[in-house]
């Protein structure tokens, strides 16, 4: 099954979860640049901002394009209960080429809100997913993720 992993990250949390599962999978891997500068403190909290008011961004052109794979995987963090704004760009602007779903999702915070977030990128995608991940930051950077990882790729349908 011809496979692209499709994320965005602005700590490199979410980078290191969609690198370590597109070496399993042997799948295509693309990040997706948002145009706006979300680093720092200013940009956490515009990021923040941007979510709550459900303000557009701009992403730069992708490299891949979904309509040439069975499945595409996309990664983001949650902020503020929801995904963020590059890849709400990006799932706009691929709907139409999905053709099979899967999400995972990395989050800071104690309370767990995947099943929100993966609702709604079903939503968004206008696909079911075929399998969601939903890793804590914690569990990230201990490197602490390998069964639910594995898990994961299972419910896919590849062989670990």
């Amino acid at each position: 099954m011809k496979t692209l992993i499709v994320y965005y990250s602005r700590t490199k949390i979410t980078k290191k979860v969609a690198e370590d599962l597109a070496l399993k999978l042997g799948a295509d891997i693309e990040q997706v640049i948002d145009t706006k500068n979300r680093e720092g403190v200013v940009g956490y909290i515009m990021a923040g901002k941007d979510v709550v008011q459900k303000n557009p961004t701009t992403i730069m052109p992708t490299k891949y394009s979904a309509s040439d794979y069975d499945l595409v995987i996309i990664g983001t963090p949650v902020w503020v209960g929801t995904y963020c704004p590059a890849i709400r760009a990006y799932a706009e602007a691929q709907k139409d080429n999905l053709k099979e779903v899967a999400f995972f999702a990395t989050q800071g915070a104690a309370v767990p809100r995947q099943v929100e977030v993966f609702a709604k990128l079903e939503a968004l995608s206008g696909k079911k997913s075929k399998a969601n991940l939903h890793l804590s930051t914690k569990q990230v950077l201990a490197s602490k993720y390998s069964e639910d990882l594995a898990e994961f790729i299972k419910n896919l349908g590849f062989q670990n």
